[in-house]
């Protein structure tokens, strides 16, 4: 994710590119998943035992991601972590490529990856 960031707008790419300190309820959301995480594995650690189900969200996972990074690579200097409130002088709206398909195929692409890691 990040390499593609750094690829795509090398000026740009600082600590805040990794939005580890994004909000309190980022940081609140990340200690629930490490919980939930922990567990999960301790008591219905057979829960994950299902092979169909973990293969199809790691394949979920994969495509997903294929998605959202062809999104940033195709926006290129348009695409951005940081929610942008004003427009820049050198932005360009993107509207071919993966961007036909998809207004926003960055967010697709995160949400069906959000989607498969809970499956499997």
């Amino acid at each position: 994710e990040y390499f593609v960031t750094a690829v795509t707008t090398p000026n740009e790419v600082t600590v805040e590119a990794f939005l580890l300190n994004h909000s309190p309820e980022y940081h609140l959301a990340m200690t629930f998943s490490i919980v939930e995480f922990f567990i999960e594995f301790i008591f219905f650690r057979s829960s994950k035992s299902y092979t169909f189900f973990i293969l199809f969200g790691t394949i979920l996972c994969f495509l997903s991601d294929l998605i959202r990074k062809g999104a940033m690579l195709h926006a290129g200097q348009n695409f951005t972590h940081i929610i942008q409130d004003r427009r820049r002088e050198r932005h360009v709206l993107v509207k071919d490529g993966i961007y036909a398909i998809w207004r926003h195929p960055s967010y697709v692409g995160w949400f069906y990856w959000c989607l498969g890691t809970q499956v499997s």
